[in-house]
Parts: structure tokens; sequence; C-alpha cells
């Protein structure tokens, strides 16, 4: 049987995480300072315990790992006790019958199926969710090993199963899963400090580290994206210029102006964060029928035929709602031209970029607190409200409940009820009075978010208060959503409870 060497891999990780925490304003580190990442290891009769009660042998990786650590926990990732260890279809038989029903008529070969490694398509067998043992989560994925798949040593084929991806990532073995965790979580963690960490898709044919290849990619519209996130990667501030360039180009492609905006907080250069900020007051702009071109070009990737690049050079939004209408009847292509106007269009392309510009900030970290402080003070409520939401999110930083709770006194409505919706991101019980207060609000929308919000946060502080401010508003706010609101959030406390 070969040997795994889980107390050197664990002993790694363990000093990255410590290594990369250190500066952090979170007083709620996921690692302690000393000692491993990991817990006690389990005792063989632990372990032959769970196999009788399970009715197998667990795979020899992971049994391995359990006489190291029997489970541990930091911060998303969390593995379970060899005790705790249990068949997904006792703990959730709802979403086996769900992705068997969704995949009834899909049949995967050998040959697509055992296919493994970084970037690859991985077809999903969803009648192995029957019988896979789940072992772990990471945050709402579940890492789970499969019997219906196994080495000739034995090993198990391990997943992380999640809807997000969607399905699983595969992996020979619980081994090949931790290796491949580990070098994820290396990734993130140099990512957060802005570290670089070069990566690059292979249909650049540039090395990942070549930042006037990238910069000459960048160039190419058919490789504009990947570029840019190679260059997010790289983290070069000599980046800066040519990326800020295609964000704040109104005719450029908008999935390329989206994954600059990303960009730009990668790069943690100071000046982004004004430019990403602006992008919450600009107004919803109508779209061309030349953007509306690009924008399908780019959702059908590079177009090597003429005469559909001519195609889509002549679209406009109104003829192709005539196009629908032998499908569809003239009723409802007639609504479809009252509702899916250019104005309405340009609105939602709008939308997309605000988003990608918070997740912009986001990445940027610290150096973008001082602006977005300033910010909350903007005379443009569309920006105060933004900002109000990317603060909510910018958890373990220092000074920003404070910022929040001053805003909740904003004059616009619009910006109470973001931080109303999103102050329980920030994880600090001091929230909770601050929303009590927001069920008084003379604003029905901060209400009805007030009241979400609290059922979130009675799980983990103030339970019996907070209950008891719903049942009052449950029974007593003049406005039907609010009511609704406050029993929903009831509703779903006592199911937590039970």
């Amino acid at each position: 049987m070969p040997s795994f060497p889980w107390e050197r891999l664990l002993a790694q990780w363990t000093e990255e995480m410590a290594l990369y925490s250190d500066g952090q304003d979170d007083p709620a580190l996921p690692i302690q300072r000393t000692g491993l990442l990991s817990a006690v290891g389990a005792t063989e009769d632990e372990i032959a315990a769970s196999e009788a009660r399970l009715g197998i042998t667990i795979p020899p990786s992971y049994r391995q790992f359990l006489q190291v650590s029997n489970g541990w926990q930091a911060g998303s990732w969390h593995l379970r006790p060899v005790s705790e260890v249990q068949w997904l279809s006792i703990e959730d038989q709802a979403i086996i019958d769900a992705w068997v029903k969704a995949a009834m008529d899909d049949t995967v070969s050998d040959e697509e199926y055992l296919v493994y490694g970084a970037d690859v398509n991985q077809p999903l067998r969803a009648e192995y969710l029957q019988t896979a043992l789940a072992i772990g989560e990471y945050d709402d994925g579940t890492y789970l090993l499969n019997p219906q798949t196994r080495a000739p040593e034995g090993e198990w084929e391990a997943w992380f199963f999640a809807h997000w991806i969607p399905g699983a990532d595969r992996y020979r073995s619980f081994w090949d899963l931790m290796v491949a965790e580990h070098e994820h979580s290396l990734y993130t963690l140099k990512s957060s400090k802005g570290e670089p960490t070069p990566r690059a898709d292979a249909s650049l044919g540039v090395q990942v580290d070549d930042l006037d290849g990238l910069l000459a990619a960048l160039k190419e519209p058919a490789h504009r994206i990947a570029a840019l996130q190679a260059l997010g990667n790289l983290r070069d501030r000599r980046a800066f210029e040519p990326t800020l360039e295609i964000f704040q180009n109104g005719q450029e492609d908008l999935f390329a102006r989206e994954c600059a905006a990303r960009t730009l907080g990668e790069l943690r250069d100071p000046r982004a964060v004004q430019p990403l900020i602006d992008a919450f007051r600009a107004p919803p702009a109508e779209m061309t029928d030349a953007q509306l071109a690009s924008l399908l070009g780019s959702a059908v990737g590079e177009v090597d035929s003429p005469s559909l690049r001519d195609l889509l050079g002549s679209i406009s939004i109104q003829n192709m709602i005539d196009a629908l209408e032998p499908l569809f009847g003239s009723s409802m292509t007639g609504h479809l031209r009252e509702t899916v106007t250019p104005k309405a269009v340009g609105r939602a392309v709008f939308e997309r970029l605000r988003y990608a510009a918070r997740q912009g900030l986001l990445t940027l970290g610290r150096v973008a607190l001082p602006s977005l402080f300033d910010a909350l003070e903007d005379p443009d409520p569309n920006v105060r409200r933004e900002v109000a939401s990317v603060l909510c999110y910018a958890r373990g930083r220092r000074g920003i409940f404070e910022r929040l709770i001053v805003a909740f006194d904003d004059s616009d409505p619009s910006v109470r009820a973001t931080i109303a919706a999103n102050i329980e991101q920030l994880f600090d019980e001091r929230a909770v009075d601050p929303l009590l207060k927001a069920l008084q609000d003379s604003d029905s929308s901060v209400r009805t978010r007030a009241a979400t919000s609290l059922g979130i946060m009675a799980t983990r502080s103030d339970t019996d208060r907070i209950a008891a401010a719903l049942a009052v508003t449950r029974e007593r706010d003049p406005d039907a959503a609010v009511r609704r609101a406050a029993s929903q959030a009831l509703d779903g406390l006592r199911r937590r409870q039970a």
C-alpha cells in the first residue's frame, strides 16, 4: 500500500495559512499561529466503528489522512471527523433525485468519464451520487468519495460537488483532491495579498510572465479576455493604463469591460479606485445596434464565417424581435417591442458593469477603503448605495461597521435599504440593534430588508430578542410585503432551530 505524506502537506498548508494571515485585521482568523492545520488523528477503533456503521472499507489515502487528522476546519474548508461521515443519500436524497432526473437521458462512456486534470471537461454520472459518501464541505459545496470508480490499489474517486461548477470536480483519489485543494488555497492566499500568481490560457501562445507578450495579445479582440485574465494573475501595474482604457471604452465588448474591471482590482493599483467608483454614477445608456452586434459576437465567440459576421453586423434589437414573430405570435412580440428597448438593454449592460466594478473594488482590498469611506458622502445616491454594498462585503477591515452605521441614516431610502439587506454579511453581532431600529424605518423597502437580514442573524446572536421583534412586525406592520418578510424570517428561524 502506498504511503501518503499527510503530515508534510498539512504542515506546509499550516505555515502558508499563518504566513498569509499575518497583518489581516480580522481577529477571527481561521488558523492558530501554532500547531498543525489539523485535528488529533482518529484511533483504529474509531475508524473501524465507522467502517462497520457504513459497511465499507475506507480507501487508503483517506484512511491515512484520518489517522493523522480526524477531520479539520480552516476558514471555509471543513472535513468531518470520521464519526460524522455519512452517505449523501441519507443526508440529501432530494438533491440526488434532482440531478438524476436532469441527467436522465445522458449517457457517458468510460472514455469520456475517466478524464482527470486541470482545465478538462469532466462529465458527471449523476447516478453515482446515490452511493456517494459525504466527508466534508467547502462553502455550500460537498466533498464526496465515489465507491463506483475505484483504482486497483483500492482508492475511490473523490469529488468536490457544488451547484456552481456545475456538477463536480473529480479526482482519482482523496489524496489527489487534497493536493489540488492545497494548490487552490495557496493561489487564493497569494491573490489575497496581491502577490503574482502567473497563469495564462495556452491559446494565447505567451509565457505566463511575459508582460510585453500579454500586452500585445490584449490588442487582439479574440484574445482580449484571456490576456486580461493573465495580466490580472501577473499583477504587474504596468498593465494598468491599457486595462483602464478597455474598461472605460463604451464601444468595447461588454465581457471584456467586465473582465477589465476585475483585472483593475487584481493589479492592486490605487489609481483604479476612483474610476471603478465612478462607474456607479454613469447613467444607463441606450444600446446602439453596433454595440448589440459586438455583444452578440462576444457571446458566440470568435467567428470564422464571413457570412455569420455580416449577419451579426446587421442585427438590431427590433429586427431580432421581428424574426421571432412567426414563432411567438404578434401579441408576444408586441410585448417584447415595448419592454426589450435599447434603453432597457443598456440598463442591463450597465448593471453588469456595476457588478464587475464592485468585484474590482473588493479585490483592491484595503487600498480602496479611504476612497470608499469618502464616497459614502457622495452627492449621487447611486454612488452611496453601491459603495455601501461593497463595504458590507469587505469583511475583516477595521472601521467599516462604524461607517456603515452612520450611513444607515442616509436621506435616500435606497441606500438605507441596501445596508439593511447586506450588513449581516459583515458577520458582526453589533448589526442587530441598527437592524431592529430599521424595522421602524419610514420606508417599507428598508423594513422588508431589515426583517430578512434579522432572520439570518437570529441564528448567530440575540435569537429571542430578534424573534420577538419579528413577531411584532409580522402582526403590526402596515405594509403586506414587510409582514410577509417577517413571517418568512420567523419560519426560517424555526426550521433552523428544529
